[in-house]
């Protein structure tokens, strides 16, 4: 069993799954473009279900690593492998996170 050090977010991430300058500047607009690209590329995602619990988990908490770094998540009980999607803005997007 691999270790958690061994374990890096490139390995999750598909090539089709990167989206260089969203057109986002809030959360919710990123969110949906995030969303809707991991959709695109994964047979049998429901992108409104990913939105919707997305949104929700980051209301609990938002996930701002740190200023200009935001990882939003959720866990989807149909879907069992770990999907990644990344996505740059040179204008930013508001997580409204405190701090």
């Amino acid at each position: 069993m691999a270790n958690n050090s061994d374990v890096k977010i490139i390995d999750f991430l598909a090539k089709g799954n990167v989206i260089c300058q969203i057109d986002a500047d809030d959360a919710e607009k990123a969110i949906t473009m995030l969303c809707e690209r991991i959709a695109l590329n994964t047979a049998g995602l429901d992108c409104e279900k990913a939105v919707e619990a997305v949104l929700e988990r980051e209301k609990i908490n938002p996930t701002v690593i740190s200023p200009g770094l935001a990882v939003p998540h959720a866990r989807l009980p149909d879907i069992k492998q770990v999907l990644v999607a990344l996505a740059t803005s040179k204008k930013g997007v508001d997580f409204k996170a405190e701090g």
